[in-house]
């Protein structure tokens, strides 16, 4: 079932308009079901029993409304089935005897294979929206999965009322079932405690659930204590001696975001169960949330420390140099002038000598390391912050016990690093801690302390268990246990064998035949050697295709200007796209035009008053209640892939592309700096935040994401491709230097699809296994590191962690920065980095050898640039300080910006095709595929995005609203 097909399941009468596309998905018959058909005596029994046919394949229920049928589905069905129809006629006027009619009605179901269902079935189902509950808590998200199900189980869907008492009593078993599971583990007395503490007053007013949802703002002093604040009153709580491991984090998140979405005021008011579970899970998670930002606020402080120090020396270099120029000037004059002796001279020079009292370094880091020991007050502030945490690693880790040890030299008071302390934890932090200067040790033994302790907790080897992202592995991977009991299930579930062996050897011939590939086109000069370097020319370009020009500015000057909330609702009308945000039909058109203004707001940079003023008789506050309802990203996904599917039914999509490849990249939104998120964009020289979107050959986005600028972006080039559910063609996704990391490319091969990087910046050189045999004119660039002992010695590491991340466990971004860099003597990334070598190998030499392949990806990246113009004429201006503050509103800007360009994308191409077919069908005018292939549809001309927004509701509402609603102003 497509997902916008949602939007007709449950209907009781006939839509009273109906697209060319929906008429011939849902009324267009096989074979099989026109016999069927025709076996019925009379042409007004055929016309019944294919509009009862057709109608159960729309809507999953049997056509009992008497209403007209409308006038083009009559034309289609007579068409169909090559049978007079009468031009005006309703269920009534056919079916004069109700018996007939139940005829019809059971004919139908037994001919597609629906029947109602048993009571069996309703308790499974109920189990089901059980289940399904605690990801989405909303009843009409319950209802339309409860429909989606009976569905695709081909069972009738029953009546609204029954659906309906089948989700509360689902909800309520939940609900008592999650409270039953916090009762045990968080005893009565604590669970009082924790309820009075957040109905209490903070200051100024505040009570302490108002004052928890504080989100952090810029980095800052100040914004480091505001969390220091939060977690030591947490503590105080006896919140982290609660981890609630009986319950799914994502349950724990759904049920503590309910919390943030409703105004305080309304929490007092909320009945039990539902109060305590959601609090219980606020206070778990909001812990868990500051921990993390804690922890990102000192990582921060410590790269901004060193980045500080590494200036320092330079600058101190630099005047050395300038200073040392003067002095030998001034000593070269002073030796020239006459009656000086050699002992004068001598004594000249021996004065240029630099301080005794200064240490003579071996190299730049040694030095950088040893100034570091100045900043005394900053590493101990940043050090007393992370000491309120509650650290834990393995048996023996000499860090843990630094950490004790520091812990009791605070107590003491210590001022000077006692001999008996052990600093080996940290090497090459030795010749500072052992120095003779004892206070000059303490400092640098903190300052090892604080920079391990970073190491440590980035790569794993340290955690903290009140903690999203640094709790300990076996919490981020798939359990131990059941990863030994299912360990076959996920191997071939990832299509990967037990034996590391096996799958190298899949790639053997390929690697081989490569080779010989780079070989020749080194032979023929096509590709050079320098400086053992694979070095390759530009590409030339293409030549100019006669007419383009002409062309497209013919096609959309056919297509003409468009007010964007025209634009907005044709679109909707064909995908449904606002009742996937609401997870049911709009109940008015109120409620339809304040999820459009939440939507622009989300999307642009214009705040809810100010859609308000532009959408006439909506409220400020209505759009603020639905931009709420947004954050909910589930529901935008479904909006976007509805969009997504609508564009690829036109036939022009396949001439850009087959729908096998996809780009990712980023792009920054300006934002205020005030922002915990906002970092600075080096390329806009401003501060920004960052939408990673992944955009498929045929132009429209398909997953996007809010990342933080400035890190590397393989995980979330890979996230991307793993939850995206509008094509399962895609094999390959071409990614920016950025996106490149040899763990990531075998992480992603792994997964079933390539990563194929933009080698702008990257070392080109061959690695290959030990004993491949290479043709000697490519020996300068090969390496022979692809250890075997390595991969054998992390395979099954490696294929947990990414069976953990195809399951959603944890995310790509996570899991490549918890194996990353920082955890270069880990198994798991030895394994991953040897894999991710020979598949850049293998994709080196195709990128290479075949033009045409380095030519697709380039046009794909650069494609992804055509849809940043357009994101960036949706979102002109910049994000302030009061959004974009907490992950859920980052989330609902980056999907919102995404489903608008979509919406924009949607409607290009429909008009694209349209004008494409009148020309077709009137001048018999044929356009060139491989024109069309030049001409996209991410265009922002033509399409006004400002000024007063007057929504056509008129025209649409037969589509958009519901009969019981159509009530219009």
């Amino acid at each position: 079932m497509q997902p916008w097909q949602t939007a007709f399941l449950g209907h009781q009468a006939l839509p009273r308009t109906l697209t060319p596309f929906e008429l011939r998905y849902f009324f267009s018959f096989s074979e099989v079901e026109k016999q069927a058909i025709k076996s019925r005596r009379r042409h007004l029994n055929q016309l019944g029993a294919a509009l009862h046919l057709g109608f159960i394949k729309m809507s999953g229920r049997t056509l009992d409304a008497f209403d007209m049928v409308p006038r083009t589905l009559l034309a289609h069905l007579g068409q169909e089935l090559g049978i007079p129809v009468p031009t005006l006629t309703s269920l009534r006027a056919l079916y004069r005897r109700r018996r007939t009619l139940y005829e019809h009605q059971r004919w139908a179901t037994d001919i597609l294979g629906f029947q109602n269902s048993t009571e069996r079935q309703r308790r499974s189902l109920t189990g089901l929206i059980k289940k399904e509950s605690h990801k989405a808590l909303t009843r009409p998200q319950l209802v339309t999965f409860a429909r989606s199900w009976c569905y695709e189980h081909k069972l009738l869907i029953p009546g609204d009322r029954t659906l309906n008492d089948l989700v509360r009593n689902a909800i309520q078993q939940a609900v008592h079932d999650l409270l039953a599971a916090v009762e045990e583990v968080v005893p009565e007395p604590v669970r009082q405690e924790w309820l009075v503490a957040l109905g209490s007053t903070r200051s100024k007013d505040r009570t302490v659930l108002e004052w928890l949802q504080g989100e952090p703002g810029k980095p800052s002093q100040a914004t480091l204590r505001r969390q220091l604040s939060y977690i030591e009153y947490l503590k105080e709580l006896a919140v982290h001696d609660y981890p609630l491991d009986m319950l799914r984090l994502e349950h724990q998140k759904q049920l503590a975001q309910r919390i943030r979405r409703r105004r305080p005021a309304r929490w007092q008011t909320l009945r039990e169960p539902r109060r305590t579970l959601e609090s219980v899970c606020f206070l778990r998670v909001t812990l868990l949330q500051k921990t993390d930002v804690l922890i990102s606020l000192v990582d921060r402080e410590i790269l901004k420390l060193r980045r500080d120090t590494v200036e320092q020396v330079k600058t101190a270099h630099a005047k050395l140099g300038v200073s040392l120029r003067e002095k030998v000037q001034d000593l070269h004059a002073y030796a020239q002038a006459p009656g000086r002796t050699l002992g004068e001279v001598r004594q000249a020079i021996a004065e240029l000598q630099p301080d005794a009292s200064i240490p003579c370094f071996t190299n730049r880091a040694a030095e950088v390391r040893y100034h570091m020991t100045d900043s005394a007050r900053a590493v101990r502030r940043l050090l007393k912050a992370l000491l309120i945490l509650e650290f834990e690693g393995p048996g023996g880790h000499p860090l843990i016990a630094a950490l004790a040890d520091l812990r009791e030299l605070y107590d003491k008071r210590v001022r000077h690093l006692p001999l008996s302390i052990d600093g080996t934890f940290a090497p090459i932090w030795s010749a500072v801690i052992e120095g003779a200067d004892r206070a000059r040790a303490l400092r640098g033994y903190e300052t090892a302390i604080l920079f391990e302790l970073r190491k440590a907790l980035r790569n794993g080897a340290i955690w903290v268990p009140h903690s999203l992202s640094y709790r300990h592995r076996e919490q981020l991977l798939i359990a131990s246990k059941q990863w030994r009991q299912g360990k076959k299930r996920y191997y071939a579930h990832l299509n990967l064998p037990q034996d590391p062996e096996r799958y190298v050897a899949r790639y053997r011939k390929r690697l081989n035949e490569g080779l010989e590939q780079v070989a020749e086109a080194v032979l023929s000069n096509q590709v050079d050697i320098e400086k053992n370097q694979l070095v390759l020319e530009a590409l030339e370009a293409e030549p100019t295709i006669a007419d383009l020009e002409s062309t497209r500015d013919a096609i959309f000057g056919e297509i003409g200007t468009v007010q964007f909330p025209e634009l907005m609702m044709e679109v909707d009308s064909h995908t449904r796209f606002s009742s996937a945000l609401l997870g049911r039909e709009p109940t008015s058109w109120e409620e339809l035009l304040s999820v459009y203004g939440a939507l622009l707001a989300h999307g642009t940079d214009m705040t809810p008053t100010g859609m308000a003023l532009m959408i006439p008789k909506i409220k400020a506050t209505a759009i603020s209640d639905a931009m709420a309802l947004l954050e909910n990203s589930a529901a935008l996904r479904l909006a976007n892939d509805s969009c997504v599917n609508f564009t690829q039914r036109h036939p022009i999509t396949r001439t850009w592309g087959e729908g096998t490849i996809a780009s990712a990249d980023s792009m920054s939104l300006d934002a205020t700096r005030h922002l915990f998120s906002a970092r600075q964009d080096y390329r806009r020289g401003r501060k920004g935040i960052g939408i990673y979107t992944h955009k498929l050959d045929q132009w429209p986005l398909i997953y996007d994401q809010p990342i933080v600028l400035m890190r590397r972006q393989s995980g979330a080039a890979i996230e991307g491709m793993l939850r995206q559910r509008s094509s399962e063609a895609l094999e390959r996704v071409a990614v920016d230097t950025h996106g490149f990391t040899f763990f990531g490319m075998g992480f992603s091969k792994g997964l079933g699809f390539d990563l194929c990087p933009r080698l702008r910046g990257i070392k080109r050189q061959l690695h290959v296994p030990r004993g491949t045999r290479v043709p000697d004119v490519l020996e300068p660039v090969v390496s022979r590191d692809v250890s075997m002992v390595n991969i054998r010695a992390g395979w099954d590491g490696f294929v947990r962690l990414m069976a953990s991340v195809d399951a959603g466990t944890l995310s790509a971004v996570l899991a490549l920065e918890r194996f990353g860099s920082d955890s270069r003597a880990d198994p798991i990334h030895k394994c991953g980095t040897a894999m991710g070598q020979l598949f850049h190998t293998l994709f080196l030499c195709d990128f290479v050898g075949i033009d045409d392949f380095r030519r697709e990806l380039l046009r794909i990246l650069d494609r992804g640039e055509s849809t940043h113009r357009l994101l960036r004429a949706i979102h002109a201006g910049n994000i302030p300080a009061h959004r974009g503050r907490r992950p859920e509103e980052l989330i609902a800007i980056s999907g919102s910006l995404t489903l608008l360009s979509n919406i924009t994308i949607a409607w290009m191409t429909l008009h694209m095709q349209q004008v494409i077919d009148r020309w077709k069908g009137e001048e018999g005018r044929r356009v060139d595929p491989e024109l069309l292939r030049h001409i996209g549809p991410a265009r922002s001309e033509g399409v006004n995005f400002r000024g007063k927004l007057d929504f056509p509701v008129h025209q649409y509402q037969d589509r958009l609203l519901s009969k019981k609603v159509r009530k219009l102003r």
